[in-house]
């Protein structure tokens, strides 16, 4: 067994008066993203995004990008600089042969359609909709092994972006997940990790905030607006190339999966 590929995520939309929650990100070969690391940390320099204090090297966060928020690392900056910027950081990313996978709920569908309709100990581990999407993004990578190109005997080591909220529960439940043996050959134990030191978690940085405001613009808000132009940057996932499954769930989509989680007898 040796850690061949590694998956990385990150979510947005987690805070309590959100609408939408999203969780995106990619798998790929472990030398994939060396490569990937050397020309994201490479674009960053050139990009002249600056250090902040207290850390060793520049890095993305697309919440702050797109704000160009005070005190971050884009205070200062044009719309026109930042656009450029990410659209250079999207092309690394879709050219990098990273393959996408996230999923993204509608918060008032998932308290009034899908909690209700769950067992008291389901309702208890799936109360914050992070952990729906959390398992999710694991089923998705286990059930589509062949298609990421993943053979027997490699493993999957699985990171996501710290979250000082969720990870204590999210680690309990993983290591309920992975007591059948053939998840547990599979995956390594969960990680938790900083986007600042670990840049492919800045990559699903991206995808979960572009994710999260497609969602939110198309499907809560149903904006008549086209999609936004850094969404579809990141063709990979929006069903491109590179892309396995992304799920947008609604009340419909949710009920469709209680019954599913009923026919296998999780229900």
């Amino acid at each position: 067994m040796f850690d061949a590929f590694g998956a990385y995520f990150d979510e947005s939309g987690t805070h309590d008066a959100s609408p939408v929650c999203a969780m995106a990100g990619y798998i790929a070969p472990a030398h994939d993203w060396f490569w990937f690391s050397r020309e994201w940390r490479a674009a960053l320099r050139e990009d002249n995004v600056p250090i902040l204090p207290g850390d060793a090297e520049p890095f993305f966060h697309a919440v702050k990008c797109d704000g160009q928020y005070k005190g971050s690392q884009y205070e200062g900056w044009s719309k026109e600089r930042c656009d450029a910027h990410r659209q250079k950081l999207a092309a690394i990313i879709n050219r990098r042969g990273l393959v996408a996978l996230g999923t993204a709920v509608v918060v008032e569908d998932y308290r009034h359609v899908f909690l209700p309709q769950l067992t008291p100990r389901l309702r208890e581990v799936f109360a914050k909709p992070y952990m729906f999407c959390f398992n999710l993004c694991l089923e998705k990578i286990a059930a589509n092994l062949k298609a990421i190109g993943i053979r027997p005997g490699e493993q999957i080591a699985p990171y996501f972006d710290q979250n000082t909220e969720m990870a204590k529960s999210a680690r309990e439940f993983y290591g309920e997940l992975m007591k059948p043996r053939p998840l547990s050959m599979l995956f390594t134990p969960v990680n938790f990790s900083d986007k600042k030191k670990r840049l492919p978690l800045q990559a699903a940085d991206y995808a979960a905030y572009e994710s999260f405001r497609h969602v939110r613009m198309q499907f809560v808000s149903h904006s008549v607006t086209p999609e936004r132009e850094h969404f579809k940057w990141l063709d990979d996932i929006r069903g491109g190339r590179g892309a396995l499954s992304f799920g947008y769930f609604d009340a419909k989509a949710l009920d469709a999966c209680i019954q599913q989680m009923k026919e296998r007898g999780q229900q």
